[in-house]
Order: C-alpha cells, then structure tokens, then sequence
C-alpha cells in the first residue's frame, strides 16, 4: 500500500476512511495512520501550459480541500486546505501557478458568483456537472411542458456533444420557444404583470 496512491485516492475520488479498509483489507485506524504519516505540501510539478479545473471538496463541515488540476495530464498542481470555499482561494490558487511558471490557457470551474470574472483575460468556462445542475434545478424531474423536454434533452445531450454542436442546439431551441417564454401572466391579488414560465426563463 503506497502512502501516495492511499492519499490520492482519497482526496480525490472521496473514499472514506471505511472504505479505503475495506479495499486494503485493513483497520481504518491504519488508513488514518499512512494517509497522517503522507507529506501534505503542494506536490512538485514541472512548468508548462495548462488548463486548470479547481474545486472545492468538503470532509464534515470544518474540513475542506481546494484541488488545482491539469485538465490536460490529468495531474494534481496545487491545494489548498480550507474551511470554506471563497473566490479569493482561488485566486490565490491561479496567481501562484503563474508565479511558478505556468502558462494558464483556460479555466474550468463551478461558475461560484464572481469567479468566472476574477482571472483577466484567462478563459473561465463552467464545467458541465454543475451547469446541468444549475439548469435542472429549475426544471421538474419529469417537465410537463415541451419546451422544457427540449431543453432537458439538449442538456441531457453536453456529455457528448462539442461545442459546436451544443451550442448550436441551444440557438435553435432559443429560436423555437422564445415567443413561449416570453410569456407574461396578470396576478390577480395585486394585478402586476410576471412571466408564466420564470423557472424556465431561469434555467
């Protein structure tokens, strides 16, 4: 059992301490003893272009890990450990790369509010996990409304579409319903206008 491999399994596929024991047939109090006996500083990693994914990984509610990621290589470039996740960690995160010597060519995010304008002219773009469910949050697990199964299934549909194509299935969509949402209904009690289908205006 390598203590490096122990770690990064478990900071990064989010084993708990259980399971790790159970997969290494031993007691978990071992676990924690190899994952405490693991040197917690940023790993060394050589300078070059990259694409940066960050985020931010909860253990209990005091506990949190800020992970910088090459997209490209699929290897670990900095973290940070924090109670809380905050934009100004990841800033932080982003201008210590650079200072390292990377040549940061794009960031993937969960869109938190603020972040996706934080980094000048870097590229930020919201991973598709948390932009479909930013989207169905607004929209009912089985949506009455056509427009709205359009739009399910467009989302439904990111994993595998490129970019093109993804947004070229939105344009239509866009064009196909905007008339619908637009709509705009009286309130009786207090006789204000407000449109019919907000949540799906939203999503």
């Amino acid at each position: 059992m390598d203590n490096q491999v122990l770690w990064e399994v478990y900071t990064e596929k989010k084993q708990t301490l259980k399971q790790l024991a159970a997969r290494y047939r031993c007691s978990a109090r071992t676990i924690q003893r190899r994952l405490d006996a693991f040197p917690r500083g940023n790993p060394p990693a050589e300078a070059r272009r990259v694409i940066v994914l960050m985020d931010t990984t909860y253990w209990g509610r005091n506990l949190g890990l800020t992970l910088f990621k090459d997209a490209i290589t699929n290897r670990n470039l900095l973290r940070y450990y924090v109670r809380s996740e905050t934009v100004q960690d990841y800033i932080r995160g982003v201008e210590e790369l650079t200072r390292r010597g990377f040549e940061i060519v794009a960031i993937v995010c969960d869109g938190r509010r603020g972040l996706t304008r934080a980094f000048g002219g870097i590229p930020v773009q919201m991973c598709m996990f948390h932009s479909r469910a930013i989207i169905r949050r607004y929209l009912p697990l089985k949506p009455k409304l056509e427009a709205s199964r359009a739009l399910v299934k467009i989302v439904d549909g990111m994993k595998n579409a490129d970019r093109a194509s993804f947004l070229a299935a939105l344009a239509r969509w866009e064009a196909q319903w905007s008339s619908f949402i637009e709509e705009r209904s009286i309130d009786r009690n207090t006789g204000k206008g407000h449109y019919t289908h907000k949540r799906l205006r939203s999503a």
